[in-house]
């Protein structure tokens, strides 16, 4: 991966979400190469092109999840953050089957359909992955400033456990900080924890 563009950084990450990008195309195309010799079936072709979409989808949007992680990383010092992992939903269903169903209008209405149909596929799956990097980005972004959480000790009291349990919740040390309650709750900061009390 690029190093970090300190004059640009904010496009650093796009020549290796591009290559992912082409990948991802490069393969939902060959695979929906072979659907045509499955079936000719336009029904049976929307399904197998509707499961293609998801698994492509799927499989890379991992990979731009990753990379957009690592970035993220390598611009900790710059961006005066400290990333924090998200979990993204492996795929929007509603949206995209929302998209599909204008994309597979041509499969079924032009003499050269599926053409057409793989190609709006792969104009899906990569605004897909685009996406991601930038939810990825901004949810981390938004997310990563350091965060503190109140931990419980043991035999904490009621009210205690139900502030610990909001988990990495506050912006400042300060605002996690127990006050009166510091003997029955800590503060812990990203990976580190402190004690107070």
């Amino acid at each position: 991966m690029a190093t970090v563009d300190i004059e640009h950084p904010w496009t650093s990450i796009t020549p290796v979400v591009d290559r992912i990008t082409t990948l991802a195309i490069r393969e939902l195309n060959m695979e929906a190469a072979t659907i045509l010799d499955v079936t000719d079936n336009p029904y049976e072709q929307k399904d197998l092109l509707r499961q293609l979409a998801r698994e492509t989808i799927d499989a890379y949007g991992l990979s731009v999840t990753d990379a957009t992680m690592a970035w993220l990383e390598e611009q900790e010092e710059y961006m005066g953050m400290r990333p924090v992992a998200w979990e993204p939903k492996k795929v929007d269903i509603d949206r995209v089957e929302a998209r599909m169903a204008h994309d597979f209008g041509p499969l079924f209405f032009e003499e050269d359909g599926y053409a057409t149909t793989v190609k709006n596929l792969g104009f899906l799956v990569s605004d897909e992955l685009y996406g991601r990097q930038r939810k990825t980005t901004e949810f981390t972004a938004w997310n990563g400033n350091g965060a503190w959480a109140r931990v419980a000790h043991p035999g904490a009291c009621a009210f205690c456990m139900l502030m610990a349990s909001r988990g990495f919740a506050y912006k400042t040390r300060e605002t996690a900080g127990g006050g009166a309650l510091s003997r029955s709750l800590s503060v812990s900061g990203d990976l580190q924890e402190t004690r107070e009390g």
